[in-house]
């Protein structure tokens, strides 16, 4: 299975992450201050890990810099 990318806005960084990597990163926004706010990024993470549908991520400078540090703390 391809990886999900997710991009920032400016679609000059990018974060592949696998199924796993999405579900744990799933896990960890829903429970975060982020959670109900970026409730469409949970979404979209969810639908990947567990229903192999892939679309690809577009998020803020902000979005990006907070995932990108889930996957550095191992999720």
């Amino acid at each position: 299975m391809l990886p999900l990318t997710i991009y920032n806005l400016n679609q000059d960084k990018t974060l592949n992450v696998f199924r796993e990597e999405a579900r744990q990163m799933e896990l960890k926004l829903n429970v975060s201050q982020y959670g109900r706010e970026w409730k469409e990024i949970g979404d979209i993470l969810y639908d990947y890990h567990a229903k192999n549908i892939n679309k690809g991520l577009l998020v803020t400078d902000e979005q990006f810099d907070f995932l990108q540090t889930l996957i550095e703390k191992n999720y």
